[in-house]
């Protein structure tokens, strides 16, 4: 076996390991969370990871589960409506002169 293969395979085991191990830990999972959470490690990610780079107020990475749930909620849409209902730097910026 090359190595090359043998890192995979030890790496994967390593991730189905810490994915069975995370699992245990949050009880409220749903149906789809953990569907998109085994795609996720499949793809070689750890749990520990997000594919948005969103990390906690620390700025250490938020897990997965964290970070997907951060975005489903209505904090973004309410970010967005925030932004739109008020005047961008720009017009700030003009508006002083």
């Amino acid at each position: 076996m090359s190595t090359r293969k043998q890192i995979d395979k030890e790496k994967k085991y390593y991730l189905n390991k810490e994915l069975k191990e995370y699992m245990e830990t949050i009880n409220d999972l749903t149906a789809d969370e953990k569907k998109a959470l085994r795609k996720w490690v499949s793809s070689g990610c750890s749990v520990y990871n997000n594919p948005y780079y969103i990390s906690d107020e620390r700025g250490v990475t938020m897990d997965y589960i964290k970070a997907i749930r951060l975005c489903d909620d209505d904090f973004w849409d309410d970010l967005k409506n925030f932004q739109n209902d008020h005047c961008s730097v720009e017009e700030e910026y003009e508006n002083t002169f």
